[in-house]
């Protein structure tokens, strides 16, 4: 494929003469409009606009959780009503974050918690979010089928255990159905290591997780069947995944963390939790995981970027081995569509950034790129882009 943004040899070069390829001046000229046969090429206004990356009809999404009497600690781990939880329902409440105006334009609806794990107390659940099932009172056989039909059936489910004596049995009964295991007898009070920095999770529309902030947490020590490590500890894996589509045709996604306290609010007992690391981060991009598995997403990465550095850039759930471009602009967002691409850009003046890149065979495409010192006070707004496909924008700046 001919590169689309490069249509002549004559670059006007205004920021990122060193890490960014830019569009010549009749390119520049072409794609703004100002040369273009809008008979010939469909495109939108330029004008600029606020939409979210996710732009659209706001879907409302409904978030079960465990009744506070089945939760070690209910009145601080319940994800419904315990005060542990209070920043992170602030988060997904927050329409900076999650609605029209938004990161992702979705919104999230808290059901009334349940107790028992039946067919009938999932149905309307779309998000089941199950943290620290107390060891006495484990699922039975028929709520462990009950809990693994609600994930074939297409729901999402996070689980959530602990270290110590009292945070084993009743995880591990939550986690068996998918032939996962924690050990959660060693004492653990270190960062996990990021061993999967393209998972959504990790590299989502709120940015790149670099640290994961934990109080104490077990390991798990063994992943089965459906599960893929994300993050590990020197006993095992500190957080894993099993992807949507996983465990049959509509299958929806689960994933297993290893610390309660890590989306806590700071002021929970045993540690600090949602300040620690870059676990605001991770707690957005896990709820934007959890219902947007299969968007085309890039991430930033620092955020904002820093003049003289390098900046990373992570597009991720793309289409495999498919000819990958990272786009910008300085001008800020709206519309412009890119017939090369089949794409309406969501970004106006849009330029190249770095070299072509072809997808890994996960849709994954990386960009490492430096930052000119003399960069520093721009703003810039990135978005990638494949034949037929393009992901959110991120607006960032430079420090």
């Amino acid at each position: 494929m001919m590169n689309p943004f490069l249509k002549t040899t004559v670059f006007v070069f205004v920021l990122f003469v060193t890490g960014f390829v830019l569009l010549s001046e009749e390119a520049c000229a072409q794609y703004d409009g100002a040369t273009l046969n809008s008979a010939a090429v469909p495109k939108a206004s330029a004008t600029n606009t606020q939409n979210a990356p996710f732009a659209g009809d706001t879907t409302v999404f409904s978030v079960g959780s465990l009744r506070m009497d089945r939760v070690e600690h209910g009145d601080l781990f319940a994800f419904e009503t315990g005060s542990g939880y209070d920043v992170a329902r602030s988060e997904i409440a927050d329409p900076a974050n999650f609605g029209p105006g938004g990161v992702v334009d979705v919104q999230f609806k808290l059901l009334p918690s349940i107790y028992d794990i039946t067919s009938a107390n999932l149905s309307g659940v779309d998000i089941f979010w199950a943290a620290l099932l107390d060891d006495s009172k484990t699922l039975s056989n028929s709520e462990q089928q009950a809990l693994y039909d609600y994930v074939v059936a297409g729901g999402a489910l996070v689980v959530i255990a602990d270290v110590g004596p009292n945070f084993s049995i009743g995880p591990n009964s939550m986690a068996a159905p998918f032939s996962l295991a924690w050990d959660n007898t060693s004492w653990l009070d270190y960062s996990p290591v990021i061993t999967d920095p393209a998972h959504a999770i990790i590299s989502g529309p709120f940015g790149v997780v670099n640290t994961i902030g934990i109080a104490s947490e077990g390991s798990i020590d063994v992943l089965g069947t459906y599960a893929t490590e994300v993050a590990s500890n020197t006993n095992g894996s500190s957080i894993a995944a099993i992807a949507r589509g996983a465990l049959g045709p509509n299958s929806g996604p689960v994933l297993f963390f290893s610390d309660v306290n890590s989306f806590c609010s700071n002021d929970t007992p045993w540690g600090p939790g949602i300040d620690l690391g870059d676990n605001r981060v991770l707690l957005r991009n896990v709820f934007a995981h959890l219902v947007e598995e299969d968007s085309y997403t890039l991430a930033v990465s620092p955020d904002p970027l820093v003049a003289g550095q390098q900046g990373s850039f992570t597009a991720s759930n793309g289409d495999p081995t498919t000819n990958t471009y990272l786009a910008y602009s300085l001008a800020g967002t709206g519309s412009i569509y890119i017939p090369v691409f089949d794409v309406t850009l969501d970004i106006i003046k849009p330029r190249q950034a770095g070299p072509v890149q072809v997808s890994n065979a996960q849709g994954t495409t990386i960009w490492n790129l430096p930052i000119p010192a003399g960069a520093a006070g721009r703003n810039v707004w990135l978005q990638a882009v494949q034949y037929g496909n393009k992901t959110n924008v991120v607006a960032t700046s430079i420090l």
